[in-house]
């Protein structure tokens, strides 16, 4: 946020799972973005809490769960890093694998 007082009060509401509305302007990052993923970042001139969330309740924080807990949880698996790596590297092999038999004049049918 370019000016801090944009948040306002806002900020200590804050938490994993609230859902906020972002008004600015996304720009391009100079090259000592750390990563690829951070290439583009928003300069935001407003911040409004649209939902917020109890992060005492809220079962998905920023630390390690475990399988056991995923598994109670089924719809916050893909969610994690575990299980989202698996799902890339899964999806990166279903990509590869159509690609090669569609250069090699396969069909794919559906039965």
């Amino acid at each position: 946020v370019e000016d801090e007082r944009v948040l306002g009060e806002q900020v200590p509401r804050l938490a994993t799972g609230s859902s906020v509305r972002v008004t600015g302007r996304v720009v391009q990052r100079g090259e000592d973005a750390k990563s690829v993923f951070q290439r583009a970042e928003i300069h935001a001139s407003d911040v409004q809490l649209v939902g917020a969330c109890d992060d005492s309740e809220y079962p998905m924080q920023k630390k390690y769960h475990s399988l056991e807990f995923l598994r109670d949880h089924a719809h916050l698996r893909c969610r994690s890093n575990t299980l989202g790596a698996a799902m890339r590297v899964r999806n990166a092999a279903a990509h590869a694998l159509h690609d090669y038999f569609q250069s090699n004049d396969f069909v794919q049918i559906h039965a």
